[in-house]
């Protein structure tokens, strides 16, 4: 409860992944070149052929810049339980990698859009599989922030059995923190009958 009343009056909620990736500035170069192309496309749901890359102005498949995109979506940051709430209920959050500051809800665009057209994570094939499929939690995670931002910007119902079931896709050291962490987004839960949870 207390860390959902700093977040909601904090101005500003900076979220730090982490230090830069590798092949950094490849990866702001394939950002620049997929805003781009995919912006041209907005009218167009179809799907961009993998071989096309190249052609339409893209890095091809393998290149530097859409490993280091991996990477970035396969940090750990984004299973991370706690993260949910902080999302949720923050008047603005921005995200920091290294010394680079940029709104989180560009990070959301990009993977949405990504995934319109067919080239997301789970659309592409990747070299390394750990990485693939972390950056696959990581593309699915932050649909999810958003999806609970929207909800508790829009002040709709959120169930605790819908906040569970996205508990079930993140990560916490303490199983009662599963509980504890969704506790302040929850609408159908009356606060003043609460027990203390158990790891049972």
């Amino acid at each position: 409860k207390i860390m959902r009343q700093i977040y909601a009056k904090a101005k500003v909620t900076l979220a730090d992944l982490g230090e830069e990736v590798d092949n950094q500035q490849d990866l702001f170069e394939l950002l620049f070149a997929l805003d781009k192309v995919l912006d041209s496309r907005k009218e167009d749901t179809l799907p961009i052929d993998v071989a096309s890359f190249e052609t339409i102005g893209l890095p091809k498949a393998d290149a530097p810049g859409w490993v280091a995109w991996q990477k970035l979506l396969a940090r750990p940051y984004f299973v991370r339980l706690w993260i949910i709430q902080e999302f949720a209920v923050s008047t603005e959050v921005y995200f920091l990698l290294g010394v680079n500051i940029f709104p989180w809800w560009n990070l959301y665009q990009f993977t949405h859009r990504m995934q319109v057209h067919g080239i997301a994570e789970d659309q592409r094939q990747m070299a390394n599989p750990d990485v693939a499929l972390a950056a696959i939690q990581g593309k699915n995670a932050i649909r999810n922030l958003h999806f609970q931002r929207d909800r508790v910007m829009a002040n709709d119902p959120r169930k605790m059995d819908d906040l569970l079931w996205l508990g079930r896709f993140v990560q916490a050291k303490d199983p009662k923190d599963r509980i504890f962490a969704i506790l302040g987004l929850v609408t159908d839960v009356d606060r003043s009958e609460e027990r203390r949870v158990g790891k049972e």
